[in-house]
Parts: structure tokens; sequence; C-alpha cells
């Protein structure tokens, strides 16, 4: 990188950031700068007493990959047994031949001419190979959803935004990096009378957040505009555990959803659905749509995550292919139901391989932590 050369008076420092390091899928180093007053300035006396940036954990390019966009279906041996192969934790790009897996990190350079091995509904082996869409490489890239549809929702001209913010540095470099920058650097803040007038920043910043603003409200605007959705940005202590769920932006969608699909709006629906529910307090259409979160789809939910869980824990801590299966129980006549007919009863050998199948992914520091990482998001 160039050398910056600071104004008089002001105070240059810069900071290089690992994507990976921050939460990010991509491998590239990125460096940020920020110019501070010298009589605000934080100085240290060495750089090793500069406070370090706190490591989050990298992830992956599978996570953003969209499974029900039409590829070409992969065959080929040798990747399904790659694909199937559970990646290290923020493990560099990996290809095969000229294929980019989906395991490992994401390059930074090229990723949208770079043909990808993508899970795919349509093909038998699920595998399949294209191209990044547009929204996962903003996923990449860390560009917030909502942008996103507000962009893509812009046409041609929003879709070359979109492509623009790719090619830029990512979201969480930009947000984590100016939170490090502005916490080690510039202690305390600045005083009222260091502040300038930024006009054209500060109507830049309002035109951002009207733009996000209005394709949240887009989410709830029917005929009916009986739900205030025009905020969805997050407000003061909506980050802590205990903050209240926004289920109305829920609802927002779902009645949007209606719209697009060409049902009958408020006025066609027989009873009253705008009454309102003594106990919940809600419209009765809203309370209706919270009973069966609460009743029906959350626990389909919960049991999904907890299949999807234990499915990642027996790949990560899978025994060897060569293993001979043997049975685990067998019948007995001597030990039965309360009904009098016989029950199972394990076998030497299959308690044995229970045993070893219980105490492998409890073996290592990491597996150890996957699992304790596992039980506390299964329990929230």
């Amino acid at each position: 990188a160039c050398a910056r050369v600071a104004p008089e008076g002001w105070v240059w420092f810069q900071h290089d950031f690992r994507h990976a390091q921050v939460g990010g899928i991509t491998d590239g180093v990125f460096t940020l700068g920020i110019l501070v007053l010298h009589e605000h300035a934080t100085h240290y006396d060495s750089p090793s007493a500069v406070p370090s940036l706190p490591i989050q954990a990298p992830s992956a390019l599978g996570n953003v990959l969209n499974s029900t966009l039409y590829a070409d279906a992969y065959t080929d041996a040798a990747g399904l047994r790659a694909v199937d192969t559970p990646a290290q934790m923020g493990a560099p790009p990996m290809y095969l031949g000229r294929l980019l897996l989906p395991g490992g990190l994401a390059p930074v350079a090229s990723l949208d001419h770079v043909k990808v091995v993508v899970p795919c509904v349509f093909h038998r082996p699920k595998w399949g190979v294209r191209k990044l869409d547009l929204s996962e490489l903003g996923g990449v890239w860390d560009v917030p959803i909502l942008f996103q549809e507000m962009l893509v929702k812009g046409g041609v001209r929003g879709a070359t935004t979109l492509r623009q913010l790719c090619r830029g540095c990512p979201g969480k470099v930009l947000h984590l990096g100016t939170d490090y920058l502005l916490g080690v650097y510039c202690r305390g803040g600045v005083g009222r009378d260091s502040q300038r007038s930024t006009p054209s920043v500060e109507i830049l910043e309002q035109v951002c957040l009207r733009e996000v603003r209005r394709a949240a409200h887009e989410a709830a605007c029917q005929v009916e505009t009986d739900m205030n959705l025009d905020i969805v940005v997050k407000q003061e202590g909506q980050k802590s555990d205990d903050a209240e769920v926004p289920v109305h932006l829920w609802d927002g969608m779902w009645m949007r959803r209606r719209r697009e699909v060409g049902l009958p709006v408020m006025k066609g629906w027989h009873g009253r659905p705008k009454e309102m529910d003594r106990k919940s307090k809600l419209p009765r259409w809203r309370m209706s749509l919270q009973l069966l979160r609460r009743c029906m789809f959350i626990r389909f939910w919960r049991r999904s995550v907890t299949r999807s869980f234990c499915i990642y824990a027996r790949r990560y801590n899978r025994q060897s292919n060569n293993q001979q299966t043997r049975k685990a129980v067998v019948w007995s006549l001597k030990r039965k139901k309360r009904s009098g007919a016989p029950a199972y009863v394990w076998t030497n050998s299959g308690r044995a391989d229970y045993k070893k199948f219980w105490e492998r992914p409890r073996q290592s520091d990491h597996s150890r932590a996957v699992l304790e990482s596992g039980r506390e998001a299964l329990g929230r």
C-alpha cells in the first residue's frame, strides 16, 4: 500500500485486517486507515502495546450457496468425496482442477468468473457446477440482505451497484475494522469543538438509510397500512439476548407475498381479521400467524436444526469406511416388555461400538467445542 501523508495537525493510523479473522468468507487482506486530530490521538510506546483485534470464527463459502438455483450436474467421484469431507474452519480456498470447492474460504481475485461446486436439488448427486449468483457474491462480501433486495429491484443500475460493492472492502471488515480503529487510536472520542459539519456525508447517509427503510416498508404495504414497518434498522437494546423479537417484520413479509401472488386483500376475507384480540392485543390475523409459529413452525424448525446439527456432527466424527458393520442389538426371550413381547438387548460388540461412537466426538478439544456450541445453540 502507498504511504499516506497526514495533513498538518492530524495523525494517520492504519491496520491490515484479514477478512477470515473478522468472521468473513474470503482469504483477502484489506487495509483501513483513520485520520485523527493530534490532540485526540492515542499513541503507544511500541507496536506490541497496541491492543490486538478480537478474532472472530471464520465462515466457509458453502454457507452462502443457494441449492435451489440450477447448475450443471457434477458426478466426478473424486470431487464428490472431496465435497463430502468436512473442511477445517478457516481452510484456504480448495480447488479440484479449475473448480472451486465449497468447503474452504473464497478467493478474492476473480471470484465472479470461477466455476464452483455447489449443492443443487435438481440432480441425484445433489451437487452441480456453476458460477456464483449475484446474491451469493453479495453474501460473500457481507452486503446486507435488505440492501441487496433493494438494489436488485433497481434493475440493471442496481445490479451494477451491487457488483461494484462486491469488488471493494467487505462489510464485516468495514464495520469491525472501523470500530477497532476508533476504539484503539481515538479512545474517549472527540469534543464538540472539534466536530466539523459534513453536509454531503450526512445527506448520503440519510439517502442510504431511507432506501433501506423503503425496502423494508414495502414488505408490509398492501391496501391496509395497519402495520408500522418504517424502521427496520436495529434500535438500542435489540442486540441483547432478552430483546423482543420483531415478529411484525415477518407478518409484513407474509402480507407482501400474498400481494405478489395475487391473493385477495383483507377486504375479501371472511370474518373480522382486523379485530383486536383481547389477550394478545393484536389483530386476529396476526394472532393466527403467531399461533402457527408457536405451535407448528417453531417445532418443525427445531427438529430441522437438531437434525442438521446431528448430521454435521456425524459427518465430522464419522468412523472409517473400512470398519465392518456389526449387530448392535438382538432379540432376547429372557428380557420382555410389559406387554410380554421380546425386547432388544445389547450385544457385547454392539455396546463397545456404541461406547466408541459416543466417546469419539469428545476426544479432541475442537470436537468438544463443536458439541458445546451445538448444545448451547439448540438450547436457546
